[in-house]
């Protein structure tokens, strides 16, 4: 019954390319928006054995993928690399799967589907999106559902949680907030691309939303992002130094002007805008920086025990944690710690080997600031902030739909940008 359940939604992956797309996207979007309000109830998208939807759609991508190599002639030399990098990833993944099926059964599966089988996304992207209509659907796919989303739940979500600057009122989860900020890198590098700042209205109101649920749900996270974002537009020339002063002063004088038009209300604001940056400066001093940082150190223990190969997939996260005086069953909240515990230094290393292989695949033969003329320059450059983004949420999270997504149209568009523009 799996086998078969398994060949139909990967015949659907590989058939259609772009209704996968939009169902894992809704899969993934929706219960993000409605997240902090608790309407859904638990496994309201599990569609059997503990499977969600978004896991099946994803286990078709991973099948489709396997369809399109198999089909495919004279691969390139960047294709090959990039598959023979992601084999060996999945192997060490599986084999972290494997060693453990005698002791957790399923769990096994469970463990490795929920946090590391998203993987087959980008790679899926890669490969399957090989035409330009396609990679330019998906873009403004990926841009514009978070911010129609945000607007469309905005009003039962400011109902019921207010607009009250603190950790209570937030309106979303730090996804929501991560999806937006790379909607609007990609919105300004598509303006860049056309020789303008931004162009119109809607990109505008779209970039004045996304600062306003960045800055009022204030998730530390997605402030770490885009200072990592920021870096790579500078290395890579995507934006002049100049032009970001401009922006900055912008972005300070604008802030600067609602706090004191606000009144009291602005002085929250701002108090609590430096209370939400003080983790950055003194984490010790941040109840949740503390936790994490506590569990991170706890983790340690269970690390050493086998520190090349880790202890599988399957086991429940437990942990006690001297500082907080008590046991922590749930996840470390870092993908860092998370794949050390679970698959060691192999693991680790193989999974940042697979983004070296990325931003290598992006970077070669590329130049991104003298090419403002050519399509594939704003994906391949969104890819490359796609990777930053990825690792630094992953030292407070684990990996994220949004960043893996853009990830692979920077891929497709780098190792397909030639190719015949034809509809699906």
């Amino acid at each position: 019954m799996a086998i078969a359940a398994a060949s139909i939604v990967s015949w659907i992956a590989y058939r259609f390319r772009r209704l996968s797309v939009v169902v894992l996207l809704v899969s993934v979007l929706i219960p993000s928006l409605v997240q902090m309000l608790h309407l859904l109830p638990v496994g309201w998208d599990v569609v059997g054995g503990g499977v969600r939807l978004s896991d099946l759609v994803v286990i078709g991508m991973w099948g489709a993928t396997a369809a399109i190599l198999m089909n495919g002639r004279n691969a390139s030399r960047e294709v090959r690399l990039l598959m023979t990098f992601s084999v060996a990833l999945a192997v060490v993944l599986g084999v972290a799967v494997a060693r453990n099926w005698g002791s957790y059964g399923l769990s096994a599966l469970g463990e490795f589907r929920f946090r590391y089988l998203i993987l087959g996304l980008p790679v899926y992207l890669a490969l399957g999106f090989n035409q330009s209509i396609l990679r330019a659907w998906a873009a403004k796919l990926l841009a514009w559902a978070p911010v129609v989303g945000v607007i469309l739940a905005l009003p039962l979500v400011v109902a019921e949680k207010g607009v009250g600057f603190d950790e209570a009122s937030r309106l979303y989860p730090s996804s929501i907030s991560l999806g937006l900020l790379l909607a609007v890198v990609w919105m300004a590098l598509r303006g860049m691309k056309q020789d303008e700042v931004l162009h119109g209205v809607a990109s505008y109101a779209a970039i004045g939303l996304a600062g306003f649920i960045i800055l009022k749900d204030a998730h530390r996270s997605v402030w770490l992002v885009a200072a990592a974002c920021v870096l790579v537009l500078l290395v890579t020339r995507a934006v002049e130094i100049r032009r970001l002063w401009l922006w900055v002063m912008g972005v300070v004088v604008v802030g600067l002007l609602l706090i004191i038009g606000f009144g009291p209300t602005g002085g929250i604001v701002a108090d609590y805008v430096a209370t939400r940056s003080r983790a950055f400066f003194n984490p010790t001093e941040d109840p949740t920086s503390y936790w994490r940082l506590s569990v991170w150190r706890a983790y340690l223990q269970p690390f050493l025990q086998d520190p090349l190969f880790g202890q599988g997939f399957g086991g429940y996260w437990d942990v006690y944690v001297p500082e907080l005086g008590a046991r922590v069953i749930t996840s470390p909240h870092s993908v860092y710690v998370q794949t050390l515990v679970k698959v060691g230094l192999v693991g680790l290393a193989s999974l940042l080997a697979w983004f070296g292989v990325c931003i290598r695949l992006l970077t070669k033969g590329v130049v991104l600031r003298d090419s403002g003329n050519r399509p594939q320059w704003v994906l391949v450059v969104m890819g490359l902030v796609a990777i930053a983004a990825t690792l630094a949420y992953g030292s407070v999270y684990a990996l994220d739909f949004w960043p893996l997504a853009w990830l692979g149209l920077g891929l497709a568009e780098r190792l397909h940008g030639n190719a015949v523009t034809t509809s699906e």
